[in-house]
């Protein structure tokens, strides 16, 4: 069962936060503004932090990367 965009919005995950964070900025984003942001709401428990960022976003259906190397969100 896969969960839907609203599920992953309302938890406190990090794909749950990107999407947030996305949605309140308005415009697209690059890795280290979103990284930015998200810092100040959790920490990332890894030694790579960008790498884990790089995964989440690039496996997420709801968020992709525009001709810009910029993140926003699959309406």
């Amino acid at each position: 069962m896969s969960m839907n965009r609203d599920k992953i919005e309302q938890s406190n995950s990090i794909h749950g936060l990107v999407i947030k964070i996305l949605k309140k900025n308005k415009e697209p984003m690059n890795m280290n503004e979103i990284i930015e942001l998200l810092f100040q709401q959790r920490t990332l428990n890894t030694k790579t932090p960008k790498h884990t960022m790089r995964g989440i976003l690039s496996r997420s259906k709801f968020i992709r990367k525009n001709i810009f190397a910029k993140y926003e969100l699959v309406n």
